[in-house]
């Protein structure tokens, strides 16, 4: 599958093919003398010639569905992963899902888990030029998701090895933490720290911070991306200014099964830091900088 400026890969067998046509035509009647599933061979199905040529009879089945709907209907776009890929079918899958859950997620306080890629989707439905809703249902309003979002005190983000941001190849990625700017908890396990950004709105009220198998150096976490990517660290905390803050309710951090090999100048602004749990050790941290 491509799709603007990304592209992924979708292996399904021939009966989920069938078991796709049976909730197409059982939903939209107009398909149901008008779409023909390519028949399966029973004999000579692993032959090359034979395979190619089903290959092409169903790719173009799956055009003429959205020829005869003038769409791409809810079933097929879950068919072909658009709810792990598109940024609209992202961000609708997790509308959908807050819209059931979210209530119970922040009276719990439970942690809300996404992926790097949810979060670029959420990041970048936002400034897309169109509505809100996605017209089939209140629950797909991404509104919902936002309102939410910007709750949550408790979130993990983890790499999907499955569905990841490698399949995006020419835009350049990241993943943007600023709507969460009500969080204490945040957990970041196998993701790649230097695309994430939008950390400096967590200053205010992040209280704990746990990443594993994704730094290297403590910058990369407690400097926003935005604001040293052009100096280094020591430059950047010797300008000081209103750019740089430091992190008022932060207290504990779990650095443990990363590669650091030192602690950085960056560790200054941690004012409040009661406890810091690193690759090996345990610093007690006995009296505020």
């Amino acid at each position: 599958m491509s799709l603007y400026d990304y592209s992924w890969t979708v292996k399904r067998r021939y009966r989920e093919f069938f078991e796709l046509h049976e909730k197409l035509t059982k939903q939209f009647s107009t398909l149901q003398k008008k779409l023909t599933l390519p028949p399966k061979k029973l004999l000579g199905n692993f032959d090359p010639p034979h395979v190619e040529k089903r290959r092409r009879s169903l790719e173009n089945y799956l055009r003429n569905i959205v020829t005869e709907l003038g769409k791409i209907p809810r079933a097929l776009q879950t068919f072909l992963e658009f709810h792990f890929y598109d940024v609209l079918a992202v961000t609708q899958t997790l509308a959908e899902k807050l819209f059931e859950t979210g209530d119970s997620i922040l009276a719990s306080g439970e942690v809300f888990v996404v992926s790097p890629l949810q979060l670029y989707c959420i990041s970048k439905r936002l400034k897309l030029p169109i509505p809100t809703c996605g017209g089939e249902d209140y629950g797909y309003d991404v509104g919902n998701l936002y309102d939410i979002v910007f709750c949550i005190h408790s979130l993990k983000i983890v790499e999907d090895d499955k569905h990841s941001l490698n399949n995006f190849t020419q835009e350049n990625i990241s993943y943007d933490l600023s709507l969460f700017k009500n969080l204490t908890t945040l957990q970041i396990s196998k993701c790649n720290i230097e695309s994430l950004q939008g950390t400096y709105h967590l200053q205010e009220n992040l209280q704990k911070l746990s990443v594993h198998n994704s730094l290297h150096l403590l910058k990369d976490i407690l400097i926003d991306q935005d604001v040293w990517s052009h100096d280094s660290c020591e430059e950047v905390l010797k300008q000081g200014g209103s750019v740089i803050m430091t992190w008022k309710n932060l207290t504990e951090i779990d650095f443990s099964h990363n590669d650091i090999p030192y602690i950085d100048e960056s560790v200054t602004l941690l004012h409040e830091l009661v406890r810091l749990i690193s690759a090996t050790m345990i610093f007690p941290i006995l009296t505020n900088p």
